[in-house]
């Protein structure tokens, strides 16, 4: 589930995936169990409208985790994110690239399957999240 700018061309549809690399796995604060590293992915984005569009995402986030159980924890993060919709016109032939600040939560359904909802700019996502 997606929500962002290019709601105007449409129903939005984003199938992603992330890699994290923990950088400080012990974390900034002693007495916290926190957890600082760096976020990359890959999006596709699909938009269904008069028209449908197809594009792509590629963000880039620095990511200060706090765990607060085995299977609850909430995050934020700057980084952020060069993409493109293609045949949309948008900005510059399609192409944008953002500062991205977002808040998000995971919460561990098994030890394969994570539920993962984030709010920021550009975007509010919701969805599933498969541990490989």
């Amino acid at each position: 589930f997606l929500v962002n700018r290019f709601d105007s061309y449409g129903f939005p549809l984003t199938i992603g995936g992330r890699y994290y690399f923990p950088i400080v796995p012990n974390g900034f604060i002693p007495s916290l169990n926190d957890e600082f590293g760096i976020e990359g992915g890959l999006d596709f984005l699909f938009l269904f409208g008069d028209k449908t569009y197809v594009g792509f995402g590629i963000p880039i986030d620095a990511m200060w985790d706090f765990h607060f159980s085995s299977t609850f924890d909430a995050y934020g993060k700057l980084g952020f994110l060069f993409g493109n919709v293609f045949g949309s016109g948008y900005r510059y032939g399609g192409f944008w690239f953002d500062f991205r600040p977002a808040v998000g939560i995971r919460f561990k359904i098994n030890d394969l399957i994570y539920f993962r909802a984030e709010a920021g700019y550009p975007v509010i996502m919701a969805g599933l999240g498969f541990a490989f």
